[in-house]
């Protein structure tokens, strides 16, 4: 649901409703500050976390999403055609179609889409996993966290200076989210040794996660402000630091606490990778639909959201009971 909340509050083109009044986008604003408490980040925290605890060959873990990555990954540059046409840029896109590099960053890089590149970035960090398991010894090594996450964020800020040539940028460009995301690979492993409830490992890791998280979460409803009244999105390396922190800092908060789900919510939650993988269809699909309808913004975003999601919700549902299809929306996958 964050995830789709975050991706929801922007307008069609991906930006802040620039052209809406001031007043109006302070909702989307929020909602995009507070949903990236659980944006990709907190699905590669998830998925680190669970290779960590299975003690098995890491990169046999990612064999559970692979095909599901390789198959959306080739299939979104053709789902991607109609919302191409209905905003008139179909010959921009479909000049994408014929071009072998642009099929081969899609595939390898995972950027036919926006959260695809999630699942290059896990592969990286588990073919490197044998450096993280240190962490699993000595979790002191988990507040290492921030400084690869700053190193990103002036890396990513940076790109366009220190690569030269467009068509390696990238290539950078994962580089630098897989050296942000090596943190994530530190917490992860920290995290299966924080012991029995309430001990002494536990109430620290809440406080140092709370703290953090609070900072993290104040720096972004700052930005929030900023973008309310400007109509731009700001960026810059405090504010790109201060998502990628809140996530594990909400991630660690949920490891660290005993919480005792009800059935339900679990079995939603075996199909929450699901509804990362496929939620951008149904968000297409209502830009496309109600590109001619007069709303709102907090109206809008608030209708996107709960269209995208009980529409991937429901459509990941019935696809886990397809024996052919439950592979392609990762069913089961924690």
């Amino acid at each position: 649901l964050g995830v789709v909340a975050v991706h929801a509050s922007a307008d069609p083109s991906g930006g802040p409703w620039a052209d809406a009044p001031a007043a109006s986008r302070v909702v989307p604003a929020l909602v995009h500050a507070v949903g990236t408490a659980f944006d990709a980040p907190f699905f590669a925290l998830a998925l680190l976390a669970g290779t960590a605890a299975s003690g098995g060959p890491p990169l046999r873990s990612a064999t559970r999403w692979i095909p599901a990555a390789l198959v959306w990954s080739a299939a979104w540059p053709l789902l991607g055609l109609g919302k191409a046409a209905a905003f008139g840029y179909a010959g921009t896109w479909q000049a994408r179609l014929v071009d072998p590099g642009a099929w081969l960053r899609a595939l390898l890089l995972g950027d036919a889409q926006y959260h695809l590149a999630l699942f290059p970035t896990l592969l990286v960090l588990l073919a490197l996993a044998p450096a993280f398991a240190p962490a699993s010894r000595r979790p002191v090594l988990a507040l290492l966290l921030p400084l690869p996450l700053l190193t990103s964020a002036w890396l990513t800020s940076e790109l366009g200076a220190l690569i030269a040539d467009p068509g390696l940028r990238p290539w950078a460009a994962l580089g630098a989210r897989a050296l942000g995301w090596s943190g994530y690979a530190w917490l992860a492993w920290a995290l299966g040794s924080l012991g029995p409830s309430f001990s002494p490992l536990r109430r620290t890791a809440l406080v140092v996660a709370g703290l953090g998280g609070a900072a993290a979460l104040a720096v972004l409803l700052n930005d929030a402000a900023t973008v309310a009244e400007t109509g731009r999105w700001t960026g810059g390396i405090a504010v790109n630091s201060a998502r990628g922190l809140l996530p594990a800092a909400v991630f660690t908060v949920f490891a660290a606490v005993d919480i005792p789900w009800p059935a339900w919510l679990q079995r939603l939650g075996a199909l929450g990778l699901g509804v990362y993988l496929v939620h951008p269809l149904f968000l297409d699909a209502c830009e496309v639909l109600l590109r001619e309808v007069a709303l709102s913004p907090p109206v809008r975003v608030g209708i996107d959201i709960g269209l995208v999601y009980a529409g991937s919700l429901v459509f990941v549902a019935v696809a886990a009971r397809i024996p052919g299809l439950r592979t392609l929306v990762v069913a089961g996958v924690r």
